[in-house]
């Protein structure tokens, strides 16, 4: 499962009320893990007002397998976060495979607040290391409803794609993670989605001015429809970077096809209309109050709204439509 569930502040709240106690656990939320020597680290909680700077980090891992080099990787981890909030983290880590004999062999202890984690020797870079795997949380599994902790580590540890799949499917920790999942699903698509019209998009506007150049000898009499391309492609661009999105190099299109209609690389389900697929992507994107006549031109340039004369008839259309599937 998507382990961008861990981003969310429900989740964030869980790992602090636990760990840092209840009267804290709105302070936290998940902060930016990439340091230097290009360390990437699964999710990290940090308080979010200054005044609460003396609370810890918490570090928290998903893991297949837990061995002495991982072990080794937390240490440089938590020396990173020590250096940016100069407090010892919490760290938190969630074995959904298998833990190494020699991980085992710390002679880890026990804590008695949270008794389904094993406590790693962390002295001197860590306020406390809380292992979990199967087995620890296996004893812990017949409690209904479940801890929370318990559940997000059976979230990870069982893999399972759909609620129904989940023995443990009543517990509401589980029901909110596979909500929190769905919805995630749900946002990949549509950046993907985004990501087929951006490269779809910037190749047209590419295609169109070098045809402009090779049809229009005279530069004066091609000089605004140039800027109009131009403009679209900053427009694409912009796009791209607000939501991370890298383009395909523009050298990809075939400049010798003669072809005037642009592919449509909308991939919508199956019975789905690619019109209207797109037209959500872009609204979960940029909200309910989206510019439509942008959207309907961008939408033209890759192959779609073949029916449709302007941006009003299609949004008028799309609420229609949008109104008939519920």
């Amino acid at each position: 499962m998507s382990k961008l569930v861990l981003f969310k502040k429900e989740i964030a709240r869980i790992f602090a009320k636990i760990f840092v106690g209840e009267n804290n656990e709105e302070k936290y939320m998940a902060v930016p893990t990439e340091w230097s020597k290009l360390m990437k680290s699964n999710t990290v909680y940090a308080p979010t007002n200054s005044r609460d700077q003396s609370l810890p980090p918490i570090l928290v891992e998903i893991q297949h397998t837990v061995d002495f080099k991982f072990y080794l990787c937390v240490i440089e981890y938590c020396l990173q976060m020590i250096k940016e909030h100069h407090i010892l983290p919490i760290v938190v880590v969630i074995c959904i495979n298998s833990t190494a004999q020699n991980v085992l062999d710390m002679e880890p202890d026990k804590n008695p607040d949270v008794p389904y984690a094993m406590q790693i020797p962390c002295s001197g870079w860590a306020k406390s290391f809380n292992l979990l795997n199967a087995g620890s949380i296996q004893p812990y599994l017949n409690k209904q409803p479940l801890d929370p902790l318990v559940a997000i580590s059976h979230f990870f540890i069982e893999q399972k794609s759909s609620l129904e799949s989940m023995e443990l499917k009543d517990d509401p920790t589980i029901q909110l993670l596979f909500a929190l999942a769905e919805d995630i699903q749900e946002y990949e698509n549509s950046l993907l989605i985004m990501k087929q019209v951006c490269n779809q998009a910037n190749h047209q506007f590419f295609k169109a001015k070098k045809r402009l150049m090779e049809d229009v000898k005279n530069p004066n009499c091609r000089k605004r429809t140039i800027r109009c391309l131009d403009d679209g492609i900053v427009y694409v661009n912009e796009i791209c970077e607000k939501h991370n999105i890298t383009l395909e190099p523009t050298d990809s299109v075939d400049s010798s096809s003669s072809s005037s209609t642009p592919i449509c690389l909308i991939h919508a389900p199956k019975n789905e209309n690619k019109d209207w697929a797109y037209v959500d992507a872009f609204r979960k994107h940029y909200g309910d109050k989206i510019d439509w006549e942008a959207c309907f031109n961008i939408g033209k340039e890759i192959g779609l709204f073949n029916t449709y004369s302007n941006f009003k008839s299609t949004k008028s259309c799309y609420f229609r439509a949008k109104s008939n599937r519920k």
